[in-house]
Order: C-alpha cells, then structure tokens, then sequence
C-alpha cells in the first residue's frame, strides 16, 4: 500500500483549480484529479493532488509559497499527469518544470476538446504520451500502461546503477521493455514491474528473458 505521508511522490497531478465555479471544480477534482489518485493506488504509486494540499486555492497562502510548493513536488516526482481539458497557465508552468527536471508527462484530455489544445504543450520534449476519452470512467485503464511503463524503465535503472550492471544488460532488458509495452497487441503489466523482478531477468539467458517476461504479463 502507499504511504501516508511519503517525502517524495510517485506522480504529481496537475490540473486547473483557480477561476473555477464551485460546480466545476467538484467536477474536474472528483471525476479526473480523485480518478487519476485511485488509478496510481490500485498501482501501488503514491499521487500528489494539489488540490488536497494547503496550496489550494480556498487556503490563501502566499504566491511564493505555492510556487516553490509545487515546484519542489514536481521536479522530484516520477511522472507528471497533466488534465489539459481546461486550459490553465498553472498546468503549463508545471509542465515546463517537468521538462527541466527530465520528468516525464502524460497528458490528460477529452476527445472533443483535443483540436484546440495548445501546440506549444503538445510539441513539449517532456510529453510521452496523451490519454484521451470521452467519458471520465474510461481513461483509468489507457492511463496505466504509460504509468507501468515509466515506473517499470525507473526501476530498471534503478537496479542497473545499484548493481553496476554491464551497459549491454542494461540495454538489452530496456529494448526488451520498448518491445512489450510499444506493441499494440501486447498486454502489459498491472503495476510497474520492481526491482527484484528485473534481477530475475537479469540472471536468466538472453534467450529466456522474453519468455519469463511474458509470463508476468
């Protein structure tokens, strides 16, 4: 289960939240900022909601304050998950921080609304994938394989840099994980794949490492 209280988290979520009506904002902070939290805890990742902390804005607390807040959470996040749907300055901001910091985005967005998002934020380094859909109850599935993807490459270097893994290792199981996660008729794994899972690969075959790894899947 996650922490409570953890000191950094595994994904920051980034939405609008000022100049929103009451009935807005139960909407967006309910059906996408709570529904991206419940995706992230079904995946054992602790999400970050800006609107559950004291930088919301009902809390008044100093700009500077909100500022440095949320850029400390940003840039020692995982993964950014950007709700683009309502546009709002805040959520470009947080996005460019993710770029300088090399945290990966995924953006957030319905169908309908896709045609007049921001080519500035979709041409962002930072973006690697964008999940659309139409109802909010539909995204919680296409939202996972980006996030086991990022999670599952984070551990791989994890383990690769704590155990001084010869860079053909390290390269040969990151090809591995391109291969399962890019290819369309691929399941992929619930949660991100750990540590001790990508030191089994490792000890086994070349050979063999596919097969094991499918049989996770």
């Amino acid at each position: 289960m996650p922490k409570s209280t953890p000191s950094k988290w595994d994904v920051y979520m980034s939405g609008a939240l000022s100049d929103l009506t009451p009935q807005d904002f139960e909407r967006v902070t309910k059906d996408i900022y709570e529904r991206v939290e419940k995706v992230c805890q079904s995946m054992d990742l602790t999400c970050y909601c800006p609107h559950k902390s004291p930088t919301t804005p009902t809390k008044g607390i100093p700009h500077s304050k909100v500022w440095k807040t949320d850029y400390q959470r940003v840039v020692s996040s995982g993964a950014i998950v950007a709700y683009i749907g309502i546009p709002a300055l805040g959520v470009g901001a947080e996005i460019e921080m993710a770029r300088t910091a090399d945290v990966p985005v995924i953006l957030l967005c319905e169908t309908s609304k896709q045609e007049k998002l921001s080519r500035l934020i979709l041409g962002n380094p930072a973006i690697v994938d964008i999940v659309l859909f139409d109802r909010s109850s539909e995204f919680e599935k296409p939202l996972k394989k980006p996030l086991s993807y990022i999670f599952s490459k984070r551990n791989l270097d994890s383990v690769a840099f704590e155990k001084n893994w010869p860079y053909s290792l390290h390269k040969d199981l990151e090809e591995l994980l391109e291969e399962e996660f890019l290819s369309p008729s691929r399941t992929f794994p619930e949660k991100p794949i750990p540590k001790e899972k990508w030191e089994e690969l490792a000890r086994q075959k070349k050979s063999d490492q596919k097969t094991l790894f499918e049989e996770w899947v």
